[in-house]
């Protein structure tokens, strides 16, 4: 069988999307091209070279289909939680560096001198899809996802794309979204964030 096909009949992420929907067009938050990571894989298993050797060498895309998983601390709680979302979502990831331009005054000189300041952070998209069978489960991985994103503090993410490719493990969330989804069993959703690194403020000498 096509390994493309088995992935597609084991996830069935293009079914589910399509019956939320009502109609059969791509989701509004996808973009550019997708690869499809065999669900199999966890981040330690990922490597390019077996990957282009499996699926071949033609995949240049932006959107990436990988379980991921999120820890953080409820309010009023002190110890941990933990949450993997049911169906593995879609992720995006952009990055850019800030540069800065001078002029330089009555110059014959066409443009701008260009400083490299410093790299920004990555933009990182979450979208995906939650199923349940009945309204207190979806209620319930709906309260979940909005504890996430309403956290008071960065927030850690496993997920085997950002840590193995964009050394990422934590994510400062800026938005999120519950846009209309069609049946009472399913439920859209998209998280907004930025990378956020460890930074060492004062250091002790």
């Amino acid at each position: 069988m096509d390994p493309i096909r088995a992935i597609n009949e084991k996830t069935n992420l293009a079914l589910k999307i399509t019956n939320a929907f009502g109609y059969n067009i791509p989701p509004p938050f996808l973009f550019g091209k997708s690869v499809v990571l065999d669900p199999q894989l966890n981040s330690s298993d990922y490597d390019k070279d077996k990957f282009d050797a499996k699926y071949g060498k033609n995949f240049e895309s932006t959107l990436f289909l990988v379980p991921c998983t999120f820890t953080y601390v409820r309010e009023g709680e002190k110890e941990k939680t933990e949450f993997q979302l049911p169906l593995d979502p879609l992720i995006s990831v952009s990055g850019k560096n800030i540069i800065r331009r001078r002029y330089v005054a009555k110059s014959k000189m066409r443009g701008s001198i260009k400083e490299t300041w410093s790299q920004d952070d990555f933009e990182i998209t979450i979208a995906g899809l939650l199923q349940a069978e009945d309204e207190e489960k979806m209620n319930e991985y709906i309260k979940t996802i909005r504890e996430i994103c309403e956290c008071k503090e960065s927030v850690t993410i496993k997920c085997g794309i950002l840590m193995d490719v964009f050394e990422t493990t934590r994510i400062a969330i800026e938005s999120y979204d519950f846009p209309f989804t069609k049946g009472i069993e399913n439920q859209a959703f998209t998280i907004k964030a930025y990378s956020d690194d460890n930074y060492q403020l004062l250091e002790e000498k």
